[in-house]
């Protein structure tokens, strides 16, 4: 007799998600007294069995998106919401429903936004040569750009959009049943119609070149599923709101099955897509009771995100230590003297200060009212190019900022949990439960990463799935306090509204004290440059200087959180435009990023309370605009590729 297969642990985990979900439904369909009547059958009918149907539909149609697009771009870690595909049909359902449209049937909307945001992705991430990382951070910077867009929609257009920011975090509660049948119709064409090409997407695993070498026509084959892909996402989308990480995590659990061939990977991926999306609805309506509507997309991520920490934690060490195919680095179009560009930027941030003091009513009081404002915006916006170049330096990727790695999102998260619990928080409070939520996101993503010699792969993608779990918790704890207010959204969104002159002076004495021991790091940023190799053989203790250079990083980024929330993008810009003006040394490095980070967010302060005033932006939603824009430049000419 053959000895026993070993025990899989992710088998086990498997089935225990899968035996629970299926218990807890069970528990709920016994809660209805029997026999039933009248009135239980017609709600069983209209209501509990669509809820229900609609949930295998979505799930199961995420399940095979995933699916489709892991196959044929050869990217374990690509799904619908890692490449931005769910963040542009929300975008596309926002902007439909804020001229009319009812945000629960908007498929032409979401169908392209999806294709815009998914082909935009693949587009920029062949350009940096498809690593499946940088595909990854990539879908992750597009999701903040389009994310904020969204965001100004529903600022702008807050009736109209009432209700469709919890919506929008994955709500299954259906007002057109009708719409059962397309997605029914949809998900079944198109399975049928990959039948076909499962063979051909079997032949993918060995590569492209041998893919094509056997007879594949592997160009129209990538076209026709990354389109079914996003067709099925899209429509998900504009239906039922975003729901993340199923289609990342089904894909994965239909392997730890046994699925080899894409035939049986596509029956399991949809199974365990329907069975996570169904768990989570339940638990969600389990979780909010009656008189609370808590998404259940919010709560797929809640489920999957630590999914993907699991298998990067059982992933082959090897696979995180192997030299990456392709490095990413900053062209220097040109070369600027470090004095040049300093006297440059003191004259753009001046100009900026005096256009903000001095703008329309220069008195005295306006003058101390904005005066704070200002300290913020100045303050933030180097505190986050700190620590964005501290951490694009650690995880040696110029994609990589304090939004995508986590540690902003955990400072918001923890603040406004707090505040479900606080009622009028002071400042203070604040700003020690931000600094609180950054360190314990930065812990987290360490203790994750023990044993792994703070690899730069596994780093940013732990970072990912904390951003993505903290990010989505906040819409849950929105819908269980009912705290939907604009001035949330605001904060959330990053503003210099609420900004008093005690504090901008506390913040602005602990920001100088921070900058000034980033810049003493000096020598030590310059050896961990040159790699791990050379900065150990000279003299560098590694593990300290990383540990304190984290360390001022989240502390820069949790100072920001607290006084003006969730600012995007600065800490990915201006480290980029200090190398783009060809500087490497970080003794010139250091203050000439500050300097930029400080001029971008004066600016763009400035901007939101000007441009359509006597209504004030939030500045955060700009940058990301910006941010958005720069980024797309930036891969058109600034960023190449090295062997």
């Amino acid at each position: 007799m053959s000895p026993a297969a070993p025990l899989n642990p992710g088998r086990v985990y498997l089935l225990f998600s899968g035996l629970t979900c299926t218990v807890v439904l069970l528990w709920l369909l016994m809660q209805l007294p029997l026999p039933l009547h009248e009135q239980q059958k017609l709600l069983l009918r209209l209501y509990e069995l669509p809820r229900f149907s609609l949930a295998l539909l979505c799930g199961g149609a995420m399940g095979l998106a995933g699916l489709l697009i892991q196959q044929v771009i050869r990217n374990p870690f690509a799904s619908p919401s890692t490449l931005g595909i769910n963040a542009g049909a929300m975008l596309g359902v926002t902007l439909t429903a804020s001229i009319g449209s009812h945000p629960g049937f908007s498929p032409v909307g979401g169908l392209l936004g999806g294709l815009f945001a998914g082909g935009l992705t693949l587009l920029l991430a062949r350009r940096l040569g498809g690593g499946p990382v940088h595909m990854v951070l990539i879908g992750m910077i597009i999701n903040l750009g389009l994310n904020g867009l969204a965001a100004i929609l529903l600022l702008f257009f807050e009736n109209s959009l009432d209700g469709l920011y919890i919506w929008g975090a994955g709500n299954l509660h259906l007002h057109d049943y009708s719409l059962l049948w397309w997605i029914g119709t949809v998900l079944l064409l198109i399975f049928l119609g990959m039948v076909p090409l499962a063979r051909s997407l079997d032949l993918f695993a060995l590569g492209e070149e041998r893919a094509s070498s056997l007879g594949v026509a592997v160009k129209p084959i990538q076209i026709i599923a990354l389109c079914a892909a996003v067709l099925l996402a899209a429509l998900v989308c504009s239906v039922v709101g975003m729901i993340s990480f199923v289609g990342l995590i089904a894909p994965h659990l239909a392997s730890g099955c046994g699925a080899r061939t894409s035939a049986q990977k596509a029956l399991w991926s949809m199974a365990w897509g329907a069975l996570i999306l169904l768990g989570a609805d339940v638990l969600a309506r389990l979780l909010g009771g009656d008189n609370i509507s808590v998404p259940a997309g919010a709560l797929t991520t809640l489920l999957g995100a630590p999914c993907l920490l699991y298998f990067l934690r059982h992933r082959s060490k090897h696979a995180f230590h192997s030299p990456s195919k392709h490095t990413l680095s900053l062209s220097a179009p040109f070369r600027v003297h470090a004095g040049h560009a300093a006297v440059v930027l003191l004259a753009l941030t001046s100009a900026g200060i005096a256009c903000t003091l001095y703008q329309g009513d220069p008195t005295a009081d306006s003058f101390a009212l904005r005066l704070p404002r200002l300290l913020y915006a100045v303050c933030a916006g180097a505190g986050l190019a700190a620590a964005g170049l501290i951490l694009q330096l650690f995880l040696r990727n110029p994609l990589a900022s304090p939004d995508i790695t986590g540690l902003t999102h955990s400072g918001v998260l923890c603040v406004v949990l707090a505040g479900v619990f606080l009622s009028g928080m002071s400042q203070a409070t604040t700003i020690t439960l931000s600094l609180l939520g950054s360190t314990t996101g930065l812990m987290i993503m360490l203790w994750l990463n023990r044993g792994a010699f703070f690899s730069p792969v596994r780093l940013a993608l732990t970072g990912i799935a904390l951003t993505a779990i903290t990010s989505t918790a906040t819409p849950i704890v929105f819908a269980l306090s009912a705290n939907q207010s604009t001035d949330a959204l605001m904060w959330l969104s990053g503003t210099t509204y609420t900004a008093t002159l005690p504090m901008a002076l506390g913040y602005a004495l602990l920001s100088l004290l921070l900058m000034a021991t980033v810049w003493l790091t000096w020598r030590a940023m310059n050896l961990l440059q040159l790699g791990n190799q050379w900065a150990i053989s000279l003299g560098l203790n590694l593990q300290r200087a990383r540990l304190l250079l984290l360390l001022i990083a989240s502390a820069f980024s949790g100072l920001a959180v607290a006084l003006v929330g969730g600012i995007t993008f600065i800490g990915l810009m201006a480290p980029h435009a200090a190398r783009l003006l060809g500087l490497s040394n970080h003794q010139q490095l250091i203050p000439i990023t500050l300097l930029l980070g400080a001029c971008l967010m004066v600016w763009a302060d400035l901007a939101a309370q000007t441009l359509m005033h006597p209504y004030e932006l939030p500045a955060g939603l700009l940058v990301s605009l910006l941010g958005g824009l720069y980024f797309i430049g930036l891969m058109s000419v600034g960023i190449r590729i090295q062997k």
